[in-house]
């Protein structure tokens, strides 16, 4: 009996504390409105991605106590006490995210927004091509599975190509700055999509919602074209974001489009490695959507868990910062800082498994291994006072036209993801968005001298 209410007590009491600070919060922040400020983002990944492991630890035996949810609720305090200490300081009102939705938007020039578009495709088109060396492989890998061609072969040549790609210039393969031209990618099309859908927002001409239709599709071949489920999935958050920054949304609509990222997560794993063992089976849909589900809601911060308990053990010693250190150096080019920590971890979660396989885990996982349950607590702390600083830059000083509209979604949507991941890591994708966005708008400042010089 006390066994079980070891389980029992945690698991219901943490997220019912957790949870109601939340709607707290959340009421403070933005009248519990559906905008989705960095907040609110932070929270949905907190409880859909983080969270939901962690209970799953306690109840399946991989943590042997309640530790590893105390670490899991000290980041949670941590990051609601840091974000409530900014938005005091900066006295933030609690209206502030309705009131900027309201604002109308504004196009200037369509042309120039026209030109930027065609020359930022053009330059994702041949970093693409450069990456991949010729088409991505997800064309002709989606190509031989409608045409009924050999599955298992398919997917063979998917993988192949995503490990030289994603890992391969860990283990000796050649660098060819893969890392850069991802991030571009991964940067560069949801930029362009937001751009051109904005615009057709404003002014409903059926050429930029085709426009927009066209960048969406060539989004998809080159950020999924390695045969990675994530990133894609990542832009179409975007756009969620984007679409409550310029209408209230429901919390129906807001529903069915997580139903639609599932859906979505299951397409794209036709082509993974993963599913080629259920493909052609009776259960294949109920399968698919049991290992999506499992590894949205688990699949990372169980990771966690392992990482938690092996430091308890004695098996990993804490690192003293050595994994910043190594995040911090590999986003330089050429600078690889050595295969990454999820490596090592999953070797001692399974010994047995391929010497390329990862754990990766959510950013809990790295202050943790490296400093302990202090780490944890101060950098979600430090999290916490960011996304508040974030949240009053992008409500505050963000215009409402298609440039900066489309910057500020996507500058919540990282702020979100700084609990998935890692500041180092963000920051980067950052820097590589904001070069991006210059040489936009040094497209539409050349064009518009010209325009007034003839």
């Amino acid at each position: 009996m006390n066994i079980a209410l070891d389980i029992i007590i945690p698991c219901i009491t943490i997220p019912l504390i957790c949870f109601m600070l939340f709607l707290m919060v959340w009421r403070l922040e933005s009248n519990n409105s559906l905008v989705l400020t960095p907040f609110l983002l932070i929270m949905v990944f907190v409880f859909v991605r983080v969270m939901p492991g962690f209970m799953y630890a306690l109840i399946s035996g991989i943590s042997k106590d309640a530790y590893a949810i105390l670490v899991f609720f000290t980041s949670f305090i941590s990051l609601v006490c840091g974000f409530l200490l900014a938005m005091s300081y900066l006295r933030q009102s609690t209206s502030t995210p309705e009131k900027f939705r309201e604002k109308a938007i504004t196009v200037d020039s369509q042309g120039e927004i026209f030109l930027a578009i065609i020359f930022g495709s053009i330059l994702l088109v041949l970093a693409g091509y450069y990456l991949y060396e010729g088409t991505p492989i997800v064309t002709n890998a989606l190509i031989a599975l409608a045409t009924g061609d050999d599955y298992i072969s398919v997917v063979q040549q998917v993988s192949a190509r995503r490990f030289e790609i994603t890992k391969g210039y860990y283990y000796g393969g050649e660098y060819r700055g893969q890392g850069v031209i991802t991030t571009l990618l991964n940067v560069g099309w949801p930029f362009l999509v937001s751009m051109a859908g904005i615009v057709y927002w404003k002014t409903k001409k059926i050429r930029w919602l085709c426009l927009t239709f066209i960048l969406f599709l060539l989004s998809f071949i080159f950020i999924a074209g390695n045969g990675t489920r994530g990133p894609f999935i990542n832009t179409i958050i975007i756009y969620l974001i984007l679409l409550s920054l310029i209408k209230k949304i429901s919390l129906k609509f807001f529903s069915l489009s997580v139903f639609f990222l599932v859906i979505t997560a299951i397409f794209l794993s036709l082509y993974s490695a993963k599913m080629q063992f259920i493909i052609g089976r009776d259960d294949f849909v109920s399968l698919a959507i049991e290992m999506i589900v499992e590894r949205i809601f688990v699949g990372n911060s169980i990771s966690d868990v392992y990482a938690i308990e092996f430091v308890r053990t004695g098996v990993i010693e804490l690192r003293m910062g050595m994994i910043h250190f190594r995040d911090f150096i590999s986003v330089f080019p050429g600078v690889l800082g050595g295969v990454p920590f999820s490596n090592e971890l999953a070797f001692l979660i399974n010994p047995a498994g391929n010497f390329t396989i990862y754990a990766s885990g959510t950013y809990i996982t790295k202050p943790y291994v490296d400093f302990g349950i202090i780490g944890v607590g101060a950098s979600f702390l430090f999290i916490g006072v960011l996304a508040g600083f974030s949240q009053t830059l992008i409500f505050r000083k963000i215009e409402k036209d298609p440039f900066h509209l489309a910057i500020g979604a996507m500058l919540i949507y990282y702020t979100g993801l700084l609990i998935m991941t890692s500041l180092v890591s963000v920051m980067s994708a950052l820097l590589m968005l904001f070069l991006f966005y210059f040489f936009l708008r040094f497209i539409t400042i050349t064009y518009r001298r010209k325009r007034h010089a003839d």
